[in-house]
């Protein structure tokens, strides 16, 4: 959740990816790294921002390219919605969620009032689990992705993955829904 969108400058970003980089780069993989203008924002304006990013890149890469997205915490949350939105893959072969609140982010009883305070933003709010803007956005993506034909026809013919890194366990636990 980056309100300013300065937290982690491209350089940084580049670093921290170098090792993945070196390992994917000889076999062909090309690394975007995507941030939106405003992270804050409603999350269906990234999602729309997301898909038109790969519209784009569409015209742009070889034919036939290989889509992989990986979207770590708000970024899975986003593409989720993408797919739900347009209602296709957009290209994607593999999409890989890395800490992202699918059920939505449930905070601890002592932060609650001040995250209320401090991230009053459309974003976090559709994403607090409880929050009537999380009611409406993952009410609506769960319509969605339980309607019969989206999950057969969207999420199956790619290979997906999400990893938790923090749900508050002391160990790690793998689980598929």
């Amino acid at each position: 959740f980056d309100t300013d969108n300065d937290d982690h400058p491209v350089d940084d970003l580049y670093t921290d990816f170098q090792p993945l980089i070196d390992e994917i780069g000889p076999l062909g993989w090309d690394i975007i790294i995507f941030d939106y203008v405003d992270g804050s924002t409603y999350l269906e304006d990234n999602a729309d921002n997301l898909a038109r990013f790969i519209e784009y890149l569409d015209t742009q890469a070889v034919p036939d390219y290989h889509l992989a997205i990986v979207g770590g915490s708000m970024g899975g949350i986003v593409a989720r919605t993408m797919f739900v939105q347009e209602n296709s893959a957009m290209g994607a072969e593999t999409f890989v969620t890395v800490d992202s609140p699918h059920w939505g982010v449930y905070l601890s009883p002592w932060v609650e009032d001040l995250a209320e305070l401090a991230i009053d933003y459309p974003a976090a709010h559709q994403m607090h689990n409880g929050d009537p803007a999380y009611n409406s956005h993952y009410g609506w993506l769960r319509s969605v992705e339980t309607n019969g034909t989206f999950l057969p026809n969207v999420i199956d013919p790619m290979a997906t993955l999400a990893i938790a890194l923090s749900n508050g366990e002391s160990s790690w636990k793998l689980y598929w829904d």
